[in-house]
């Protein structure tokens, strides 16, 4: 049996739903990256580890320091260091 052809309506609406979702994982790997760089300074460590499920904890923030300096700097438990270290974070003198 020959199948039917998919509707040109339907073909467009799922044209967009997939580029909306494309769209989307930009802005939200970017919002990620802002939390980790807020919560490695003074985030509680679960909701750390929740940002450190989508993003790397090696990741280089746009000046130019790491979750890890952020950390080191301002955070006041000294988990969140252990914590970065355990997901990744690069403990190498670059960057500083």
């Amino acid at each position: 049996m020959p199948c039917k052809p998919v509707r040109k309506n339907a073909a467009k609406a799922l044209f967009w739903t997939v580029a909306s979702l494309i769209l989307l994982l930009p802005t939200s790997l970017e919002a990620s990256i802002v939390d980790l760089e807020k919560l490695s300074a003074s985030g509680t460590l679960r909701e750390l580890e929740a940002v450190l499920a989508e993003v790397s904890a090696d990741v280089v923030f746009p000046s130019g320091n790491g979750p890890l300096h952020i950390a080191a700097e301002h955070a006041s438990d000294p988990a969140v260091i252990d914590l970065l270290i355990q997901h990744g974070a690069s403990i190498s003198e670059e960057g500083l």
